[in-house]
């Protein structure tokens, strides 16, 4: 199995299909299931810091991009902490 057939999600638990809300619940096979190296590069500089080497930095909240252990697999990335224990 590659890569691809190996992190693919046939539900992605987004809050709320029918009122377009595309943001994953805490429960989503998604979290921490992206991988950095496929956004895209910061070509518009979002944070205006002269890099646009880096990749994308925010989501399209203007979030963080990174927040956990590893990027969502999805266009916002949910910012809640989780706790263990």
């Amino acid at each position: 199995m590659d890569d691809a057939s190996a992190r693919r999600v046939d539900n992605p638990v987004f809050e709320c299909l029918s009122n377009r809300d595309f943001n994953l619940q805490a429960s989503s096979p998604c979290r921490d299931n992206g991988r950095a190296n496929a956004l895209p590069p910061n070509i518009a500089d979002v944070e205006f810091n002269n890099n646009v080497q880096e990749v994308l930095p925010r989501n399209l909240e203007f979030k963080l991009r990174f927040f956990g252990n590893e990027i969502d697999r999805d266009a916002y990335e949910l910012q809640t902490a989780t706790i263990s224990g």
